[in-house]
């Protein structure tokens, strides 16, 4: 009798385990957050844990197989609910976006020509206080996104040494892979970067001129190619400097209170020894200034993963 009933009990412990899990999960969680389903579950687990105390004393109190097997019988819902607890923290923790990043969720959802908030940089006359940094989102595609700084967030020479150069071997590009990524974004946003392959981008309006080759870059300046891609009119195109940008020495149309500046692409100028910008009023500059200039402003832009992984 004794083996039969610890038979049994063993038995519908085995077969009854899986579906059982599954199926409260399956009804609890969509009548309830995960959150209340996880409050509800672990109330269950209390009271059968009391009712299987209760049982068990009372059945070791008075010898009752019956009582002890109703005692099993608690134990194995409070096995069941300890996995379906698990579960549901689980699944809670593993969908849950990127909680070490402020405004994810609204960042995952983001369309193009709106804006997010993502990484900080100092932005104000206060050097030594950081802002998070506006971005426009550019473009949507799968699980990534292309931003573009909303304003101009730095004022740097294209190529420090003056030097005739492309992108490829440009000073702002180390600055921007070095310097402007280590400090404007945390680790947890660093891996949201992605690396992109930054294609060489001939001017059009000299297109014998050598431009070096293609880069692998996590932060980058968009082309003449990108921009027309993106941002199809001048208005469109005008961007305004930050105040810190402004302390850096980013030059200004004076005509408008703090602006519009004007900011570097990527794409090489007239030659070697120039890089194209956009000027204030938002057209674009395809002779270019030299690369040595110290009053444009930067306006970073990169492609981030808004996908699970």
């Amino acid at each position: 009798m004794d083996s039969t009933v610890e038979k049994s009990g063993m038995d519908f412990i085995a077969d009854e385990i899986p579906w059982v899990v599954s199926t409260i999960i399956a009804v609890t969680t969509p009548l309830f957050s995960r959150e209340k389903s996880i409050i509800m579950v672990s109330v269950l687990m209390i009271i059968t844990s009391l009712f299987m105390r209760f049982f068990s004393k009372k059945g070791k109190k008075h010898q009752s197989k019956r009582v002890t097997h109703v005692a099993r019988i608690f134990l194995l819902l409070n096995i069941v609910l300890a996995m379906v607890l698990f579960a549901l923290v689980f699944s809670t923790i593993s969908d849950s976006p990127s909680p070490q990043i402020p405004g994810w969720e609204k960042i995952v959802n983001a369309q193009p020509g709106e804006i997010v908030l993502f990484g900080e940089y100092r932005q104000s006359s206060d050097t030594d206080f950081k802002e998070r940094i506006a971005w426009k989102v550019l473009a949507r595609e799968d699980d990534k996104l292309l931003l573009l700084t909303q304003q101009c967030l730095d004022c740097q020479q294209y190529n420090m040494s003056g030097a005739p150069c492309t992108w490829e071997s440009s000073s702002i590009r180390k600055w921007l892979r070095e310097e402007f990524l280590s400090e404007a974004f945390t680790a947890a946003e660093q891996e949201k970067i992605i690396q992109t392959s930054v294609p060489v981008d001939y001017n059009p309006d000299y297109r014998g001129i050598y431009a070096g080759e293609g880069t692998v870059d996590q932060v980058f300046l968009l082309s003449i190619r990108e921009l027309e891609t993106y941002l199809f009119t001048p208005e469109q195109r005008k961007a305004f400097p930050t105040q810190y940008a402004q302390l850096q020495g980013a030059g200004h149309d004076h005509d408008i209170e703090g602006g519009p500046c004007w900011w570097w692409l990527r794409t090489q100028g007239m030659d070697n020894a120039h890089a194209t910008d956009v000027r204030s009023g938002g057209a674009i500059n395809y002779e270019g200034y030299r690369v040595s200039s110290v009053t444009f402003a930067v306006r970073p832009a990169m492609w981030i993963n808004i996908g699970a992984s």
